[in-house]
């Protein structure tokens, strides 16, 4: 992904920011809702692209992805909810989620490519190529959602679902024999769908859990040039107090 296409992504994340701060003409009144939630995660295996100056171009089969959701840092997330008085069953949700992701660099998967210029199609360790290749600062997201509940079931109890698109942010640490890459980049877009219940304690306070399902499209950047590329697909168990107000 070139700069300018990481650029426009974050802009549009901005002025989302601001309209749902400052309000949206169809809408003159709402409901706020604040949520903080924790879980755990778990990614499927994925294609792993690796470009490198001197005619390293290597595509890694299937590569498995660790979690480790309960070592910090921790997986958790927040959400800013904006429900319409006009129509109360539909709001708008910016969801920020901190997971992680780390290869199994020990597992064999299939290679293809070329290494040096040198063509590549064996099976091999990513581990033979990479020191290190994860993202444990955070695979973070942050998207702007469309949520609808539903009021009817229960006087307190109310299912939702939702779906969104933003941008993936991943603190990039990859290490190989020419590179030492560890920082945060604007990485891709990013998609979810999510489902849950929601249970009220109090007119201020409520419960959530819920399933959500996330796919990111890493095009990252390395320090001296190169990049890395992958598709990180997640599903996501959350539980989680939401205050309203």
């Amino acid at each position: 992904m070139n700069h300018a296409v990481k650029i426009t992504l974050a802009t549009a994340i901005v002025i989302t920011v601001v309209l749902i701060s400052s309000g949206y003409p169809a809408v003159s009144r709402a409901e706020y809702s604040f949520a903080f939630y924790g879980g755990a995660s778990a990614s499927r295996d994925s294609d792993v692209r690796l470009q490198q100056a001197g005619g390293t171009d290597l595509e890694f089969h299937g590569i498995s992805w660790r979690e480790r959701s309960f070592k910090l840092p921790i997986y958790y997330g927040m959400r800013l909810t904006r429900w319409s008085q006009n129509s109360p069953n539909w709001a708008l949700a910016l969801d920020f989620t901190h997971a992680k992701v780390y290869a199994k660099l020990n597992e064999t998967v299939r290679v293809s490519g070329t290494r040096q210029g040198i063509p590549v199609n064996a099976n091999e360790r990513p581990g033979d190529t990479f020191d290190e290749l994860s993202m444990s600062h955070g695979h973070n997201l942050l998207t702007l959602n469309a949520l609808y509940r539903w009021n009817q079931v229960d006087k307190r109890l109310h299912p939702y679902a939702g779906f969104g698109a933003g941008i993936a942010v991943p603190h990039v640490e990859v290490i190989t024999s020419s590179v030492s890459n560890d920082e945060y980049q604007i990485a891709g877009p990013a998609f979810n769908v999510m489902a849950g219940m929601m249970y009220e304690i109090s007119d201020r306070l409520a419960v959530i859990a819920e399933y959500k399902w996330s796919y990111a499209d890493i095009d990252a950047d390395l320090q001296g040039g190169g990049s890395l590329e992958t598709t990180v697909r997640t599903s996501h168990y959350n539980i989680g107090v939401v205050y309203n107000y």
